[in-house]
This record gives structure tokens, sequence and C-alpha cells, in this order.
């Protein structure tokens, strides 16, 4: 578990996710005016916070995983 203010190892779990945004934005696949390290941390959060607020009375897992998908890649991607 990483700790509050420090980056987490990349052996931590979904240690992956860690690497490939800076891959991603080193390769062009990121806007140029998203700061990836903060980008990662902000999607994380929110998707991390979902499984507090969702509610299968409101709507299917399905719907939300498809608004996010959409969300990330129209606001990182150029």
């Amino acid at each position: 578990m990483a700790r509050r203010g420090r980056a987490p190892s990349r052996r931590a779990p979904g240690g992956d996710c860690w690497t490939r945004v800076a891959d991603l934005a080193a390769a062009g696949q990121l806007r140029e005016d998203i700061d990836p390290s903060a980008a990662r941390m902000l999607v994380l959060g929110a998707l991390n916070w979902a499984a507090e607020w969702w509610d299968p009375d409101r709507g299917s897992i399905e719907d939300v995983i498809r608004t996010a998908q959409s969300m990330v890649l129209h606001a990182l991607r150029p």
C-alpha cells in the first residue's frame, strides 16, 4: 500500500498502471496540457470511489464502466 505523498512502488498491485500513463504521455498519446501524474491519480481516485456510490438500483455497472471509459478517453487523448 502506498503512503500518502509518495508514489506507489512499481511492485504494488496495479503497478502497470503507474508506468503506462507515463509511457502514453511519452508516445504522444496524452494531451500535452495534462500532467500525467495528476491525471493518473485523479482517474484512479474516481474509479476507486465508484465502489462507494454505485447502486445497482440506479443503473448497471456496465453503464458506469462505459461512462468512465468514455470520459477518460475523451479527456486525456489529444
